[in-house]
């Protein structure tokens, strides 16, 4: 989902929500329905909201069995990591996964879509909540929050058993030093990609395996030694494809490409990524 948003919105603490909050919750659900792009132009408060805005997301239990829940929580930060206490944000959740995983809202935020899109106000410290209730069906959820033109994504896995690791893609980025969003025409490009463990235990050594499009010059597989639990690592290789201005590249990211690691569901080892035109 691509979303373009003029200006920010918050709200001063003691200021009336209900209808900036109506504005910003419709545009996102819009977005998340349709994936089309939204541009929001609701104009801006007098006086304006901090310009840059930072998401950090956390799930206390990143792997729930049917039936349990976890908690959601988001903190919405200026760039130097310090919350603006004079704001409270309004911060949308949105989840896809398994057809009756449910969504909750906390009791100070409301539900645009009941069960998968709700919304929460930070606290002076800058925290939002909601709650990711499992239905029976196992699979991966998706849990994406955002707060205009930032948004942060993190996933939680639904299984009978959870002992094991669990490894996902959460992010590709080409060029991360000039932005991670496009690869360059008639040069050389690096793709970075995040690998994440969400399981239980320490996953052994495994590959990564990086494709594109258009075939071409990466590297098939990368070797990681291995990934404790609940941490991360980041792989890159260099593509020495040249392309055209405009060409249209899928980036295609797959982690234990050699099932290698046991893991909690071996359904969500892939991730692609559409945004890595030519420019």
């Amino acid at each position: 989902m691509r979303m373009e948003m003029k200006r920010g919105i918050g709200i001063r603490r003691g200021g009336s929500a209900s209808g900036l909050v109506a504005v910003f919750v419709l545009a996102v659900v819009a977005s998340a329905v349709s994936g089309a792009g939204v541009v929001l132009s609701a104009g801006s408060p007098d006086p304006p909201p901090p310009e840059q805005t930072m998401i950090t997301l956390t799930v206390n239990r990143t792997c729930i069995t049917p039936g349990e829940a976890a908690l959601i929580t988001a903190r919405a930060t200026n760039k130097s990591g310090v919350p603006e206490v004079e704001w409270e944000y309004v911060l949308v959740f949105t989840m896809s996964g398994p057809s009756d995983a449910k969504l909750i809202n906390s009791s100070t935020g409301g539900s645009y879509v009941e069960n998968k899109v709700v919304w929460d106000r930070t606290d002076e410290d800058g925290y939002a909540h909601a709650i990711l209730k499992a239905g029976t069906v196992e699979g991966t959820v998706s849990i994406n929050v955002f707060y205009l033109s930032v948004t942060t994504s993190t996933e939680v896995v639904i299984a009978e058993e959870c002992t094991y690791p669990e490894l996902v893609v959460t992010a590709i980025e080409p060029n991360r030093a000039c932005g991670g969003e496009f690869l360059f025409a008639n040069e050389s490009n690096v793709i970075d990609a995040t690998i994440r463990n969400i399981g239980m235990e320490d996953a052994g050594p495994f590959n990564v395996s990086f494709s594109t499009g258009g075939g071409g010059g990466i590297p098939k597989e990368i070797r990681v030694p291995g990934l404790a639990a609940n941490s991360s690592i980041d792989v890159n290789v260099s593509d020495q494809e040249w392309r055209l201005a405009g060409d249209n590249v899928t980036i295609r990211v797959v982690v234990d490409s050699e099932d290698e690691v046991e893991e909690i569901s071996e359904s969500n080892n892939v991730k692609e990524s559409d945004n890595g035109g030519s420019e």
